[in-house]
């Protein structure tokens, strides 16, 4: 997956796409609701983003984390958390610790 990299249109994509997914199971409705409805075009403001970073945002209320590829094994990723403060831990998955 790090060839998207190269290719900043293609990863605000999936990070969009990303976030919208992560919101949408958040909110208890899933793919059942209209992905077009759901705005995350703040997600956009970081196009250079690094896929090393874990990034935050604020969208009704809602936290949005996304964390790169990276950060999971090459996976795109992103947690929505409804209002309040709240701590990111990743435990590596037994079998696929970093060597």
């Amino acid at each position: 997956m790090k060839d998207y990299e190269l290719f900043p249109l293609i990863s605000g994509i999936l990070r969009c796409w990303t976030c919208k997914e992560a919101y949408a199971k958040a909110l208890g409705k899933g793919l059942s609701l209209d992905p077009r409805g759901l705005d995350v075009s703040v997600v956009l403001n970081n196009l250079a983003a690094q896929a090393g970073v874990m990034e935050n945002f604020v969208v009704d209320d809602w936290s949005l984390v996304v964390l790169g590829a990276d950060i999971v094994e090459g996976y795109l990723s992103a947690l929505a958390v409804e209002r309040g403060e709240f701590v990111v831990k990743m435990h590596p998955i037994r079998g696929h610790e970093s060597q």
